[in-house]
């Protein structure tokens, strides 16, 4: 019997992490997180001029005066006081959270042409520790709590993509599996991060490491998917040699399977069969009968940023916008509200802002909420 998708209560799951310290009572404890935050200023939705209907068309909501929102504190804190007016509302939320790589928070970056540096921050440096002072208990334990909220804010259906490296995601994913339900456990995306070139060194006795990974889960069955497509290889490009110069484009032979001879009628018709001197039937299939190669979670095009690149600040968490682009433009429609807890350099918001989505950014580092409003 097929297994079917199903709400999975929280704690119930058969396999769970367990670390020292560990303590799931994050809902029964929410009041002491919930904050009463002032708004210093709301980032406003501009209309493009001549575009009134088609922008009202994109934001079909009635939060007509709806503000995206760049939030400066503590995540925790911050969700916790985001959920009376958002539980059950986030269509989409994509997080970065920190990897274990170390506590330089030392940055200078470079956004719409002017320099920024950034010096070491007590309370980056505070959260810091508390993260990472009792290791790998004590990250499971913040990102626990974090997850928890997180599910409380996402819709039914809603999807939640989980960036992280081989440091973390193997505990994370075990964490996610208990909160989420793994029948709600999509897709592992892996990313080439890197060429991995700077990584040989003599005497090694593993692989380059040049991966990260995106857990991509969902609050029940994904109520948005939207199909990616890739660009075709060179390769496949040489199998498409005919061309009829009808204006269908260049197209490739093959051998029809099950083809009713209705269907076949049909296709003739339409000048889409050919027959060989043989007596063999083959059906033309056009290049652009298709957007391209469906995407697989395996992703190697989509190059990190790099110096010289028009996006690139300098800032060394910083992914590349194709990578979100992708991301929310699969789990996500125009109007919809997306949200990233560790907005970081603000990629998530520049390109949600880009294409017609609300947002909602949060970071603890000031120098991060800075540098994505200059950035947006």
């Amino acid at each position: 019997m097929k297994k079917e998708r199903r709400e999975v209560e929280l704690f119930e799951k058969e396999a769970k992490l367990v670390w020292f310290g560990q303590d799931k009572s994050i809902l029964d404890r929410l009041d002491r997180y919930i904050l009463p935050f002032q708004t210093v200023e709301s980032l406003a939705v501009e209309r493009p001029k001549g575009q009134s209907d088609l922008w009202h068309e994109m934001y079909q909501r009635e939060e007509t005066d709806w503000r995206n929102r760049l939030i400066w504190g503590d995540n925790l804190y911050v969700l916790a006081s985001l959920l009376k007016e958002f539980q059950g509302k986030v269509d989409l939320i994509y997080i970065d959270p920190p990897f274990a790589t170390g506590a330089d928070f030392s940055l200078r970056v470079k956004v719409n042409g002017e320099k920024l540096e950034k010096l070491p921050s007590a309370i980056e440096m505070k959260a810091f520790n508390d993260t990472w002072s009792g290791g790998m208990a004590s990250y499971s334990q913040w990102i626990y709590d974090r997850m928890i909220i997180l599910r409380e804010l996402l819709a039914e259906g809603g999807a939640i993509y989980v960036h992280l490296d081989w440091r973390t995601s193997c505990y994370v994913k075990v964490i996610l599996d208990e909160i989420f339900g793994d029948i709600n456990y999509n897709n592992c995306i892996v990313w080439k991060a890197s060429s991995g070139e700077r990584g040989v060194k003599g005497g090694m006795k593993r692989f380059i490491r040049n991966k990260h990974e995106i857990l991509f889960y969902s609050k029940g069955r994904p109520k948005t998917f939207n199909v990616g497509y890739s660009e075709y290889a060179e390769s496949t490009l040489k199998m498409y040699k005919y061309d009829d110069n009808d204006g269908r484009g260049p197209y490739r032979l093959q051998i029809t399977r099950n083809y009713s001879e209705k269907k076949i009628r049909e296709l003739k018709e339409e000048n889409r069969i050919v027959i060989d001197e043989g007596g063999k039937i083959y059906l033309k299939q056009y290049l652009f009968d298709k957007e391209g190669v469906a995407l697989t979670e395996i992703w190697t095009d989509i190059p990190p940023v790099r110096k010289g690149d028009n996006e690139y600040l300098n800032y060394n968490t910083q992914k590349p916008e194709k990578l979100l682009e992708r991301i929310i433009r699969a789990s996500s429609n125009p109007g919809d509200l997306v949200l990233d807890a560790f907005c970081g350099s603000g990629t998530t918001c520049a390109v949600a802002e880009k294409l017609g989505r609300r947002w909602i950014g949060i970071d603890i580092g000031r120098f991060a909420i800075h540098t994505t409003r200059k950035r947006i």
